[in-house]
């Protein structure tokens, strides 16, 4: 809200004080009449009205800790608005005061609108409720009281943009630097209302034809590209570099044009032009290696990420380095060969990328193979011990089969990571995968006595692990906290009324789930909607579903990216792993078996979690079944003996 304050209100100020028209270097007192523009700019209360506007746009700089919570924002904005109509009053045409009367409208509706919403999430009391209201009709209160006042809002804009249209009409012809900024200013309070676009697009070509300038020609090409119409910014990028042939930002248009022409060679002559003017300019250099790898020119694109990442310029070099990686088999080795050569300045405190690292997600991410991504992590260590690497290197062991070692390093990480809670979060992830529910316990407990900001995810995570042990009391305690906690999540909920119906309490679960059903709309969630079915015991109802989202996700597996695209909208599909926890309730092992080979052989990250399988109580009905021991004993020993692989 306040930077949109200061771009409009500081346009403003500048164009009503200026005393030049840069077109032909003559002063404003030459071209219009000297002595009507001086009478108006000049006079007091026209003086008056910019300084209550400057008063409010100098308080932008300041720290909004310091600043009185009961201030009202728009008073320097009224108070602007009484002078300049005190000076409309003397001096009617005076167009300079009627467009700021416009723009302090504008900045008045805004303003109020968003102190509102303020109120409203801080649980302030901004409309009447009555005793004993439910949190639906409060909440249904407080929309309307919003809507209402939105709608004063748009009003409000619609008369300042009236009022505006009026003043630039009213503005000298020569002054044409003044009608631009006032045409763009009335853009940008379209734009920043979601109003018409044709409207917007016709203020940008009419401040354009007024006066060319980086401005006004720059928004035009920012609208262009914001709507992606790439034949609208090549013209117009030609047209403003008539006007502005030493701009950055026209030829870097430029350039992108030539790039989606794939005339490679012009783009990149433009790009290193401009790198020839200003070489430390690190956008200019993110710009050409992107340029570069389109062109299929790598081993350059490549020198440019790693000069980028030495200098400091980009702080992730794997993402761009992997993805020249992936476009060609042959790239990874000479990539590889280039993170080498910054290996020798691994000890250096001076570089911020940690290379060893880089490599190691190249061997991991590209090339799948995690020993070598191993024995690099382990010199990352020695590069940066920090969170992120340490989870990183847990993560490749736990891969790797070797458990103990993960959740060994995550408890070192946890250490370092007081603020986000990120290792110890992962570390209960893989306790649960590995059926640990012991140590999901202990874990969960620990974060939730130290009132982490992982509450949500200890509680729900306690409830699974409870629930896996046979403790319903306390698991059932452990989801209605959950539920404290995210008051907008109804699964914490359904959790409960489940672990209510299984622990033997059928009436009380029940009802809690005939409330769920009645009072929520599960569209686009009819997976949740299908299991409260099943334990209401309406398996007909919950079966007809659960075949309607099985045939879904054969659907789409078998479809193009084309066809994906002509079908629109998605429907909602399950995983394979929720597709046989489904099936095995409702009876169909055969169903139930398929699905769960299909989900351990797709050797996707999600397949690590052969320990949450065995404890899943929604196989009880298989857990007997041969098959069904045998598709996790065979996993499980694939992937201890360190022969997991990613899906490809």
């Amino acid at each position: 809200m306040r930077c949109w304050q200061q771009q409009h209100g500081l346009k403003m100020i500048d164009y009503v004080n200026d005393e030049t028209v840069p077109d032909n270097d003559e002063t404003l007192a030459e071209v219009i009449d000297s002595k009507q523009y001086n009478k108006w700019t000049s006079s007091k209360n026209f003086e008056l009205g910019v300084k209550s506007m400057t008063q409010e746009i100098d308080a932008v700089a300041t720290d909004d800790a310091d600043a009185d919570a009961d201030v009202d924002e728009t008073a320097p904005y009224k108070s602007a608005i009484t002078f300049f109509n005190k000076e409309l009053k003397q001096h009617p045409r005076n167009a300079y005061a009627k467009c700021n009367i416009a723009l302090c409208e504008c900045h008045i509706a805004t303003i109020s609108l968003n102190m509102l919403l303020v109120d409203i999430f801080s649980g302030l009391q901004v409309v009447k409720i009555p005793n004993g209201a439910t949190d639906e009709e409060r909440m249904a209160l407080i929309d309307a009281f919003y809507q209402e006042k939105l709608k004063e809002k748009e009003t409000a804009i619609t008369n300042a943009l009236k009022l505006l249209d009026e003043g630039i009409a009213m503005l000298p012809a020569a002054d044409k630097e003044s009608r631009c900024k006032a045409l763009l200013a009335k853009n940008d309070i379209l734009k920043e209302n979601d109003l018409d676009e044709n409207l917007q697009e016709a203020c940008l070509i009419e401040a354009t034809n007024v006066h060319p300038c980086d401005n006004s020609y720059l928004k035009l090409l920012n609208f262009y590209s914001d709507n992606e119409n790439n034949e609208m910014v090549e013209k117009c990028a030609q047209k403003a570099q008539t006007y502005l042939p030493d701009n950055e930002i026209v030829q870097l248009y430029l350039a992108s044009c030539e790039v989606k022409r794939e005339n490679y060679d012009k783009a990149l002559e433009i790009i290193n032009q401009l790198i020839s003017i200003d070489p430390d300019n690190a956008e200019l250099v993110k710009m050409r290696a992107s340029t570069l790898s389109h062109a299929k020119r790598y081993d350059e694109a490549v020198d440019d990420i790693v000069t980028l990442a030495n200098g400091g310029a980009i702080d992730d070099a794997y993402t761009p380095l992997a993805a020249i990686a992936t476009i060609s088999d042959e790239n990874l080795s000479k990539l590889l060969d280039t993170i080498k050569k910054q290996e020798q300045h691994q000890f250096s405190d001076e570089l911020p990328i940690n290379w060893p690292l880089v490599e190691a997600m190249m061997h991991e991410k590209v090339s799948h193979d995690y020993n070598k991504a191993l024995e690099c992590a382990k010199k990352a260590i020695k590069v940066t011990n920090d969170v992120t690497t340490l989870t990183y290197l847990a993560d490749l062991y736990y891969k790797l089969g070797d458990v103990n070692k993960a959740l060994y390093i995550l408890d070192v990480a946890a250490v370092k990571d007081d603020d986000n809670n990120n290792a110890f979060k992962h570390k209960i992830e893989i306790a649960m995968n590995c059926g640990l529910a012991d140590q999901v316990v202990n874990d969960a407990k620990v974060q939730s006595y130290l009132g982490s900001n992982l509450m949500s995810f200890c509680y729900s995570t306690l409830g699974w692990a409870l629930s896996a042990k046979g403790d319903w009391k306390n698991a059932i305690d452990c989801y209605e906290q959950w539920a404290k906690s995210e008051e907008d999540n109804i699964m914490p909920t359904y959790y409960k009324a489940r672990a209510l119906v299984l622990s033997g309490k059928v009436n009380e679960g029940q009802e809690i789930l005939n409330e769920l059903l009645a009072t929520h709309d599960f569209n686009y969630n009819e997976e949740t909607k299908m299991c409260a079915l099943y334990y209401l015991g309406r398996t007909d109802e919950s079966k007809a579903i659960l075949d309607r989202l099985s045939a879904n996700t054969t659907q789409l597996i078998e479809m193009t990216y084309d066809d994906l695209v002509a079908l629109g909208p998605l429907p909602e599909t399950m995983s394979n792993y929720n597709l046989a926890c489904a099936y095995a309730l409702h009876g169909d092992i055969d169903q139930a078996i398929s699905f769960l080979k299909k989900h351990f052989e797709g050797n996707s990250d999600d397949a690590l979690n052969y320990g949450y399988t065995i404890l899943d109580y929604d196989f009880d009905n298989v857990r007997d079944n041969p098959k069904f021991l045998n598709i996790i004993n065979e996993y499980k020993t694939r992937w201890l003996n360190g022969e997991y692989k990613p899906k490809e």
